[in-house]
């Protein structure tokens, strides 16, 4: 279960690491379209199309996290109830093969039997 708050601790600094990557690109940006002067006709438009997209960029981004966030947070639980159900078959010494062999699970017992 150490494991699984690993990956998820590791998931969310990758994360982080991609947000501020991309407020980075955004701060980038801002600053080349305050100095086209310096910039080549090419670059200029380039640099204007990525600019123009920038509202679209910010949600696409948002959702990128939410989507990461969600994914990461739906790993680490379902490892740790994987972990705990192991943790737990172990302590009752539970295996698939001692619940299919439990009376109640076998059909064509009598209603006797089942009451048990």
């Amino acid at each position: 279960m150490n494991d699984a708050l690993s990956t998820f601790v590791s998931g969310v600094a990758d994360l982080e690491v991609f947000l501020e990557a991309t407020a980075q690109e955004a701060r980038l940006i801002e600053c080349l379209c305050e100095h086209t002067e310096v910039l080549s006709v090419v670059e200029h438009e380039l640099i204007g199309g990525i600019a123009a997209s920038h509202t679209n960029r910010k949600r696409y981004v948002y959702a990128v996290a939410i989507v990461s966030l969600y994914g990461l947070l739906e790993r680490f639980a379902e490892e740790v109830t994987i972990g705990y159900g192991r943790e737990i078959a172990k302590l009752f010494d539970l295996t698939i093969n001692h619940i299919s062999a439990c009376p109640l699970r076998q059909p064509g017992l009598d209603t006797e039997r089942k009451s048990w």
